[in-house]
């Protein structure tokens, strides 16, 4: 696909073989032609059905939980979860002593959010401030460890942190479930309009014009959700198309989104910082 949107709204040029796979996936379960057949774009979960699941999962009380099962969206709500792990030996396997509790998960509100931290940033920035460079330490720490006797600008600094803590998982990482979910739930539909409406598609379009729409958003679904690996690097144009989409979906100042912005952002440094070494 070559033709791209220029004028403040996102490229179409991101498509990869991953996206063929995907497409070619979702062809086989019959849910492309579900998608289809109901004409895009695809709606997002109703508020009653979002009543619903709250009452379902009753929100505020601890639930038992499977490891590894991804938790639904509740409107207001954050999912989280309790988990602990039994000792097992390492020769023989089995069990030696049982897990101190039961994994569980509770729907919390959702209260800390970038909106209210921002509205409390002078009372919180002591201890951001404090907690970050707490984490530089670590890292001169591991330099020194490692026998360096030497360390560049760029092994230091917010850009550095931020990656460390993504690759140690420090937190909630993000992983490729937790983002599938999330573009589904928050940008699909969104940039299903965007592109429709560029491109003057409609509900009554072809079924050819539509495959198009959902094949261009299949591809910025795979690229935002490689990011779940800290190995996956872009190139400065592939950085730009991607922050202008959840910037476009207002996407960019969400937890999630705000942690994608930076981890991008922070790929044109290094490329700047490679640049300037030349």
């Amino acid at each position: 696909m070559n033709d791209s949107i220029n004028s403040g709204v996102v490229s179409t040029e991101i498509v990869s073989n991953e996206v063929a796979e995907q497409v070619a996936a979702s062809e086989a379960s019959g849910s492309l032609e579900q998608a289809v057949s109901s004409k895009l774009p695809l709606s997002a979960p109703s508020l009653a059905a979002d009543a619903s699941v709250r009452n379902l999962h009753k929100v505020g009380y601890f639930q038992e939980y499977t490891s590894g099962i991804p938790l639904v969206d509740v409107t207001g709500f954050r999912a989280v979860t309790c988990q602990y792990k039994a000792q097992v030996d390492k020769v023989t396997k089995k069990v030696t002593k049982a897990a101190a509790h039961k994994n569980v998960y509770i729907y919390i509100p959702d209260t800390i959010t970038p909106k209210n931290i921002e509205a409390r940033l002078s009372e919180l920035m002591p201890y951001m401030v404090s907690y970050f460079q707490e984490q530089e330490r670590q890292l001169v720490r591991k330099a020194h460890m490692g026998k360096s006797v030497f360390l560049a600008d760029n092994a230091l600094g917010l850009n550095a942190v931020i990656e460390a803590l993504e690759a140690s998982g420090e937190g909630t990482r993000l992983n490729k479930v937790m983002l599938e979910a999330w573009f589904a739930t928050n940008i699909q539909e969104k940039l299903e309009s965007i592109f429709m409406e560029r491109k003057g598609i409609d509900e009554n379009s072809s079924e050819a014009e539509l495959i198009q729409i959902l094949n261009t958003v299949l591809s910025y679904k795979t690229s935002l959700c490689a990011l779940a690996s800290p190995k996956m690097h872009y190139n400065t144009k592939r950085v730009d198309t991607l922050v202008k989409c959840l910037t476009l979906t207002g996407m960019d100042s969400d937890a999630i989104g705000l942690r994608l912005v930076a981890r991008l952002k922070g790929m044109g440094k290094e490329q700047e910082v490679e640049l300037d070494a030349l």
